[in-house]
């Protein structure tokens, strides 16, 4: 009958949990290809999604570099169970690196709160550190002596004689907070610091 094909060429039906739904033919059989898709994925015993997992998540290259979007890979938007899943191994078997210009480590922080809103205390990161600006290095001490961030550490293999002043200046100082004493205490070492640096190099006295 002319009806019955103008109707079947409209829409489409299809199967959802062996019951029979009438769709519109075009963006809900592209929705349906993604969902089925993610639904074959899941349907993959635990061990094999997890070394799917780690082949696509842990990075080839050694470090990975923290942009100011925070971006996470593609996979682990895909659905609430590959996120939860995956996130973990993502964060904890790669090692992150972040460059910080004038000691304003403010993408830092961001980063730490970001991990502690997904309930991951801490990864690996190495902190790139660049030029003098004491207030902002008071801003990402105190955020360290509060556990928000962490200090600049040197990357694997440098001596300390290959540090430049800026990031001598930013250890000491960082390894003055991580002592854990009381702020107050910190803040009166960290002056003196101050004090005795800005004899050398007066822009931290700025």
């Amino acid at each position: 009958m002319p009806e019955k094909r103008k109707a079947s060429e409209g829409s489409q039906t299809a199967i959802c949990n062996n019951k029979r739904v009438k769709q519109d033919s075009g963006s809900a059989s592209c929705l349906q290809g993604i969902a089925g898709r993610a639904s074959h994925f899941l349907q993959l015993p635990p061990e094999l999604r997890n070394t799917i997992y780690r082949h696509v998540l842990i990075a080839k290259d050694p470090i990975i570099d923290i942009d100011p979007f925070l971006k996470q890979p593609p996979l682990l938007q895909t659905c609430r169970q590959t996120r939860s899943e995956a996130l973990k191994l993502w964060y904890l078997s790669n090692h992150f690196a972040m460059g910080i210009s004038h000691c304003d480590a403010s993408l830092l922080i961001e980063f730490y709160w970001h991990l502690s809103a997904v309930n991951i205390a801490g990864v690996a990161i190495t902190v790139v550190a660049g030029k003098k600006h004491w207030t902002n290095l008071m801003v990402w001490c105190r955020a360290i002596w509060e556990g928000r961030a962490h200090g600049f550490e040197m990357e694997e293999g440098s001596m300390l004689g290959e540090m430049t002043d800026e990031e001598a200046v930013m250890r000491a100082a960082h390894r003055i907070v991580s002592r854990k004493g009381s702020w107050t205490q910190c803040e009166e070492e960290l002056a003196e610091l101050r004090f005795l640096v800005g004899k050398i190099e007066p822009g931290w006295l700025q």
